[in-house]
């Protein structure tokens, strides 16, 4: 999630935005970035079986894309950015808010336009002319106006979030193993062992952010079967071993005052 960017510095680079409560089953949040000093580099972010709406501008031209969920890391060139508004979509969302299914559009990012045509474009043109605050809330009443009259069900998302093991998942919900592998690859776009494991690696992360613990801990802690265990997933999803994705926060590129959680109002 964008609070993990970086090797853990998205969580001082930007602002996060609770969603009103009626957009709370289908958005987890919104979130804003501003540019503040050099840029070296692409903004390295981490998988995620979420999918999201990114609106940014670049040299002066605002652009706005669904982004589908990601089986793995993703260098994002951000040197030409002024300004990045977000929305994390919940898993499950996707559905509904693109009309499909959400394997379709898996590790891509597409322009808004297409996806939804002129009510794509109109929202672009409306989220340029405001400030960036403001321009969340234009892009939660798009949400809204998408959204409704859709019934969410986040019996998938919980099942995911709380089993250890694709077979606990399953009996959570009560579905054959292979019924659960097509319901996540519809609703999600990514397959159940890959969910499994990148909840699994955020879970390392929030653990060697907390308190810096020993890599043998973490992994310990996350439910890897082993140090090395984890080394390979942390090279695998992120491209760096766990001591080289650390080093990422000191990194220079954005550099931000410290962010918290605000309430975006209906």
């Amino acid at each position: 999630m964008v609070c993990l960017d970086e090797g853990g510095r998205g969580r001082r680079a930007i602002r996060l935005i609770a969603p009103p409560a009626s957009l709370a089953p289908w958005v987890e949040l919104f979130w804003m970035q501003l540019r503040s000093g050099a840029n070296r580099g692409p903004w390295r972010v981490v998988p995620d079986a979420s999918s999201h709406v990114i609106f940014s501008m670049v040299d002066g031209t605002p652009r706005c894309a669904l982004v589908g969920s990601r089986t793995s890391y993703c260098d994002i060139d951000v040197a030409r950015r002024s300004v990045t508004v977000g929305a994390r979509m919940r898993p499950g969302a996707l559905t509904h808010l693109a009309r499909g299914s959400a394997d379709g559009l898996t590790d891509g990012s597409f322009p808004i336009g297409d996806v939804f045509g002129s009510c794509g474009r109109e929202l672009v043109a409306r989220m340029a002319e405001v400030i960036p605050g403001a321009a969340v809330r234009v892009l939660a009443g798009f949400l809204s106006a998408r959204l409704a009259g859709c019934e969410p069900d986040l019996r998938l998302e919980e099942a995911l979030r709380s089993a250890r093991s694709v077979d606990a998942a399953g009996a959570m919900l009560n579905v054959s193993l292979r019924t659960l592998h097509a319901r996540a690859l519809k609703v999600t776009g990514l397959a159940p062992k890959r969910i499994l494991r990148i909840r699994r690696l955020y879970r390392a992360l929030e653990y060697g952010a907390a308190s810096r613990p020993a890599w043998s801990d973490i992994a310990c802690r996350a439910g890897y079967a082993d140090q090395a265990h984890m080394v390979r997933e942390f090279r695998s999803l992120l491209g760096d071993s766990p001591e080289l994705w650390r080093r990422r926060a000191t990194a220079d590129s954005f550099n931000t005052s410290p962010g918290r959680c605000d309430s975006l109002r209906s």
